[in-house]
């Protein structure tokens, strides 16, 4: 009983510090998660390591492989 008792109180703690901080719980997951493959092209991208035409081609790629269709 008391198990449960400090359970539920660490989780109401945990939502209650997210939601006044600002951090929601997803962003928290978030990092604990490894990222897409078109997650780390776009970032690529972003950071100048590949140009537009590299990244279109790479895009349409992995779309393909994920069975994505724009």
């Amino acid at each position: 009983m008391m198990i449960i008792f400090l359970l539920i109180a660490f989780v109401a703690i945990y939502f209650i510090a997210s939601y006044f901080t600002g951090k929601s719980p997803k962003r928290a997951i978030k990092a604990f998660t490894k990222p897409s493959a078109l997650e780390i092209l776009k970032e690529r991208f972003a950071n100048g390591e590949i140009n537009a035409s590299q990244y279109e081609e790479m895009k349409r790629v992995l779309m393909e492989e994920e069975g994505i269709y724009e």
